[in-house]
């Protein structure tokens, strides 16, 4: 029998065992190693569409961003501010520059019922960003005159972010209630609510 060296042992010893110090790896941690590069290759697989959309959506915002600077009159900078807003919520993590940029839209033509429709079409996917927008726009300015249209829409796309909610139902209905009696039509109810609007 050939006595043992520390050579002779490095070379039974597997090449990663050694990077660990000399333990040795069992069966269980390859399973686990394998499990975690398959589980991190799949989520860079489905998130890679966001990422590519993110880099796009960024591309755009440069582009609007040079439109607002060359904006003249104020309904061409708040739909250069709109569009600079779209591209903020297409992009990964850009959610409080779309509101910003949303807010500045709303306040630069603040009759545009477009606008707000815009706004809340780019964040539908984000009720409390939408929510906080319409907030903002129904602060910032008056209800009465050409801006009656622009607030029931907010008011509107209000009593739709808490319809969606089971908690916040009551305030939907409050809203209901409160478009009714300002004259529009109120907005129609989820499946999970069937009782009828108010009259």
């Amino acid at each position: 029998m050939v006595p043992e060296t520390p050579a002779s042992r490095n070379f039974q010893t597997p090449v990663l065992a050694r990077i660990f110090r000399g333990k040795r790896i069992s069966r269980m941690d390859w399973k686990l190693i394998a499990a975690a590069t398959v589980f991190g290759l799949y989520v860079i697989y489905r998130f890679r569409p966001m990422f590519a959309g993110s880099r796009a959506a960024l591309g755009s915002l440069a582009e609007a961003r040079k439109k607002i600077d060359a904006a003249k009159t104020d309904e061409e900078r708040a739909l250069a501010l709109a569009e600079a807003g779209d591209a903020c919520a297409g992009a990964v993590g850009r959610t409080t520059g779309a509101v910003g940029y949303y807010t500045r839209a709303m306040r630069a033509n603040p009759s545009s019922v477009d606008l707000v429709e815009r706004a809340a079409k780019g964040l539908l996917r984000r009720p409390r960003a939408l929510e906080q927008l319409m907030w903002r726009r129904l602060a910032s300015e008056g209800w009465g005159g050409n801006n009656k249209a622009a607030a029931l829409a907010a008011l509107t796309h209000l009593c739709r972010v808490y319809e969606r909610s089971p908690r916040n139902k009551t305030r939907a209905r409050m809203f209901e209630h409160l478009l009714v009696a300002l004259g529009a039509p109120a907005p129609p109810r989820t499946r999970a609510d069937s009782r009828p609007p108010p009259a």
